[in-house]
C-alpha cells in the first residue's frame, strides 16, 4: 500500500462524492422485487471525482505518482471533512495549460487487507 503524497494539495472545491451500496436485486415476474445486502460489513463505499489545478512541477510529480498506483495499488487518503480511508485510483486524466496541469481522477474506496 502506498501513501498519498503529502506535498500535493487537496483537490479543487468541485469534488463530487457518490455513495454506493453492494446489493443483489431479484426481480420477479409479477412486479415484486427482493433486495439483499451483499455482506454485513463494508457493503457501502465511496466514489470520489476529483480535480486538481497544479503548477507544472507539482503536476508532473503527482501524475507520475497516479500512474504508479492507478487501478492496482491502494493508498490511504482523507478527503476534506472526512476520516482517512483506503482508496484506489480507477481513472486519471491530465490537461496541459500554460505552466499548469489540470488533473482529474476517480478515487474508489476499497476494503483490502
Amino acid at each position: 500500500m502506498k501513501m498519498y503524497p503529502q506535498d500535493i494539495p487537496y483537490p479543487d472545491i468541485n469534488m463530487s462524492e457518490e455513495q454506493t451500496e453492494n446489493v443483489t436485486r431479484n426481480k420477479f415476474g409479477d412486479g415484486y422485487e427482493q433486495r439483499v445486502e451483499n455482506g454485513m460489513l463494508n457493503n457501502r463505499f465511496t466514489k470520489l471525482n476529483l480535480t486538481w489545478t497544479l503548477d507544472y512541477g507539482e503536476g508532473l510529480e503527482f501524475w507520475a505518482w497516479l500512474c504508479k498506483v492507478k487501478s492496482i495499488t491502494s493508498f490511504l487518503w482523507s478527503a476534506p471533512d472526512d476520516k482517512e480511508k483506503k482508496y484506489l485510483c480507477t481513472s486519471a486524466k491530465r490537461t496541459h495549460g500554460k505552466n499548469k496541469f489540470t488533473i482529474t481522477a476517480t478515487f474508489e474506496q476499497v476494503f483490502d487487507l
